[in-house]
């Protein structure tokens, strides 16, 4: 489960998430995360959420 303020991180790929918000800070609603990409990384695979809205926001670089 995720615990706000907390991170993962795979070494191998350089990627990171920090949860921001969990689902038990907002009661259900949404959570928020942020996702970091190696330079030269990928992107996660496409994928779908058939009940929920994703939105994403680049803060830095740029996504192809």
């Amino acid at each position: 489960m995720a615990t706000k303020n907390t991170s993962i991180s795979n070494k191998r790929t350089g990627e990171k998430i920090t949860w921001l918000e969990t689902s038990m800070d907002t009661k259900g609603k949404w959570l928020s995360f942020q996702f970091e990409v190696a330079p030269g990384g990928n992107l996660p695979v496409t994928h779908y959420h058939p009940n929920q809205k994703e939105t994403l926001w680049i803060n830095k670089g740029i996504s192809w």
